[in-house]
């Protein structure tokens, strides 16, 4: 019996080492995309890019969350750089999901108006404090326990490094609007 215990005692350990593991690599992961600064561009499929993305979501949280695309064009091509795009639409979809505790809702609406692009996020989750708001985009700052704060920092980041815009509304209980504009 006695062994049962250290058993049980010692795998506790080895999961908390491993999943710090996974944290502090994620952490780092996250921190060297803060840093980098080299936009390679090339022209996409904006609308291809986050179906590619949600596809496998909406597959996994289909009990849980539905997430719906619409575009107001077929296609919405962007010059950008993929990769880093892709980096944001991953942290502010990874945000939604985390906000909404039992079942909700995410909608994703691209669009071009007036030389933009738009993306809208929105979910039904929890949403961000009032008091909170001013400070989502500071590094380090977060209100989940096992977040990084880089998230929201780093989409901010290479958001603006393609001479874009991120706005984020929020209400608690209501959910979180995320918008970005990235010219054409």
């Amino acid at each position: 019996e006695n062994r049962n215990d250290f058993e049980r005692i010692f795998e506790k350990g080895v999961n908390f080492i491993i999943n710090e593991v996974k944290r502090l690599k994620r952490i780092s992961s996250e921190f060297l995309t803060y840093s980098q600064e080299k936009l390679v561009k090339e022209l996409f499929d904006l609308k291809k890019l986050v179906e590619e993305i949600t596809e496998p979501l909406k597959v996994t949280l289909k009990e849980r969350i539905e997430i719906k695309v619409s575009s107001s064009q077929e296609n919405i091509y962007l010059e950008g750089d993929i990769k880093m795009i892709e980096t944001v639409l991953r942290n502010i979809l990874l945000n939604s999901i985390e906000a909404i505790k039992g079942k909700g809702r995410i909608d994703i609406d691209l669009d071009k108006e007036e030389g933009w692009v738009k993306i809208m996020v929105r979910d039904s989750g929890e949403g961000i404090a009032e008091e909170d708001l001013p400070r989502i985009f500071e590094p380090y700052f977060t209100t989940k326990p096992s977040g990084t704060g880089l998230g929201l920092p780093i989409a901010k980041k290479l958001i603006e490094l393609h001479g874009g815009k991120i706005f984020v509304e929020s209400e608690l209980g209501k959910g979180t609007r995320v918008t970005i504009k990235i010219p054409l």
